[in-house]
């Protein structure tokens, strides 16, 4: 009950409040039960401990440099201690936390890299990314251009003039450089040409 209640006090917008407000309930049901049937309930003091919460699957989590899976309690010894968490695509990140007793909750959201998306068509092609138009540096191949995105879904339209346009939809992934081929075909509409 302590942990979850010092979760949700020091985690207001964390992943996982939800869940945690669920189980608080749940356990403090359990304990009026207990207490309304006479049971002694007898609170040991907690060893000093520290919990990492992500929403990151793949993190890698350490504690002075050992290894611990997320969503686990590491008993330590009082002191400072020495967190390191990464994760492909995300900025790492270093911190020191301080344990005197008690478990210490930490709490991290890494930052996503931003993604890279390289569109390769025909050279004059226009590039729309979310409806908005972006202009990018030329890449190593002539008609390419190199766009820094924000990760997540994205719309992506290439048009030129006389060509059919090209839409698709893709996922960016955090730190991930994807690349496009867009060949554009020519339309076979008939242009009115004014006659003299």
């Amino acid at each position: 009950i302590v942990m979850f209640e010092a979760y949700v006090a020091a985690v207001p917008k964390g992943a996982k409040r939800r869940d945690a407000l669920a189980h608080l309930e749940r356990l403090r049901d359990v304990r009026g039960r207990l207490a309304a049937a006479g049971t002694k309930v007898v609170v040991k003091e907690p060893s000093p401990s520290i919990y990492v919460s992500t929403a990151i699957d793949a993190a890698l989590i350490t504690i002075d440099g050992r290894s611990v899976d997320r969503y686990t309690v590491v008993d330590i010894e009082p002191g400072d201690h020495v967190l390191a968490i990464s994760a492909d695509g995300y900025r790492s990140e270093k911190r020191t936390v301080h344990v005197t007793k008690g478990q210490a909750i930490v709490p991290i959201e890494l930052e996503p890299l931003p993604s890279t998306l390289v569109v390769n068509a025909s050279a004059g092609a226009r590039v729309l990314v979310d409806g908005r138009e972006l202009v990018g540096k030329p890449s190593d191949e002539s008609t390419g251009r190199s766009y820094v995105a924000d990760p997540g879904e994205r719309f992506v339209t290439v048009y030129a003039r006389g060509r059919v346009p090209v839409t698709r939809t893709i996922e960016l992934r955090p730190g991930e450089e994807m690349t496009l081929d867009v060949p554009l075909v020519p339309t076979f509409r008939r242009r009115a040409v004014r006659w003299v």
